[in-house]
């Protein structure tokens, strides 16, 4: 869904990604863990801020263009930690 705002959630042990939004949205506070395929995966112009990403099947975080991801950690994710599309910025992660 489009311009949707998630905080303080928890997805963990899903057969697919954990968490995954359309274009616009805010996802702060949350933990996504050991999901099949992503850990958090948000849609163009999305902040993602202060979630942790741990052991996830592929990337622990994912954005479409011009977001910004910051203050998060992504941990033991296989493929990726963090992945930022074109225009997006990221700051202050481990």
């Amino acid at each position: 869904r489009q311009s949707s705002t998630i905080t303080g959630c928890t997805a963990s042990g899903n057969g697919r990604s954990g968490i995954l939004t359309g274009l616009r949205c805010t996802i702060s506070a949350c933990t996504a863990s050991d999901n099949a395929v992503d850990g958090f995966t948000a849609g163009s112009s999305s902040t993602i801020f202060a979630c942790t990403a741990d052991n996830n099947g592929n990337i622990g975080f994912s954005t479409g263009f011009a977001s910004t991801i910051s203050a998060c950690t992504a941990t033991g994710n296989a493929s990726a930690g963090i992945v930022g599309s074109f225009d997006s910025m990221i700051s202050s992660c481990i």
